[in-house]
């Protein structure tokens, strides 16, 4: 919200929210070419992987620790009688309807980012105290405002698997790793990505794998 609000301020034709482990898969002429011909398209990867009571469970009320991921024995059983409650007695339950699931890295057009500030006290109000919630915020406002669900460029859900077409156009392997980190032997795997529509990706790692790096971005270089 923060990158929106900074952004929103240029009313570009589109935002594209990016990792600091992405690379795109090929140059500025092709991907602003594509977005011009596709304007007010909304490129979000819907999820199929969780379901509405998973969803629910996400906004409600979490009380977070410093050691959030190494955790003690007491803090685990701690977070186990938590999601027990949040099962019986869920907060939210208006919401779950509406509630939808998917990457947080997307490519939004000018209207759909007036709209994510405009209403940043309504996305407080329900996000602010939850978990894992960034994956929530697009795909659910869209839920909430219809009139953008008919902009979504490509809607259907995946379920992390090879040959599945991810909306956001970011070619994400989830099936190999969490996710995987590309290498010098998955650079014709990123080029028969990039063919199949899709002109960003990661996870990138010069610490794991500088070559892939070097190589995919002359590639993008000679195609200037």
């Amino acid at each position: 919200m923060l990158l929106f609000k900074a952004a929103a301020h240029g009313k570009y034709d589109y935002y594209h929210l990016l990792s600091g482990q992405d690379l795109p898969l090929t140059n500025q002429d092709e991907i602003h070419a594509f977005f011009d011909a596709h304007p007010h398209k909304e490129f979000v990867t819907y999820s199929a992987q969780k379901d509405r009571r998973q969803l629910l469970n996400r906004v409600q009320k979490y009380h977070f620790t410093n050691k959030f991921r190494n955790q003690s024995i007491s803090l685990r059983l701690f977070r186990k009688f938590e999601n027990i409650q949040h099962n019986l007695f869920p907060i939210k339950k208006d919401l779950i309807d509406k509630l939808a699931f998917g990457s947080q890295w997307v490519s939004l057009d000018d209207d759909l980012v007036q709209l994510l500030v405009k209403q940043e006290e309504q996305i407080t109000e329900m996000f602010d105290q939850g978990f894992l919630v960034d994956e929530l915020l697009v795909p659910t406002m869209i839920n909430l405002y219809p009139e953008f669900k008919a902009r979504v460029y490509y809607n259907k859900p995946v379920h992390d698997l090879p040959k599945e077409f991810q909306g956001n156009l970011r070619y994400i392997d989830w099936w190999d790793g969490a996710p995987y980190v590309w290498r010098e032997k998955d650079y014709e795997t990123l080029l028969a990505a990039r063919k199949n529509g899709h002109f960003f990706s990661r996870k990138f790692d010069a610490e794991v794998d500088n070559v892939i790096i070097s190589k995919l971005a002359e590639g993008i270089l000679e195609k200037v």
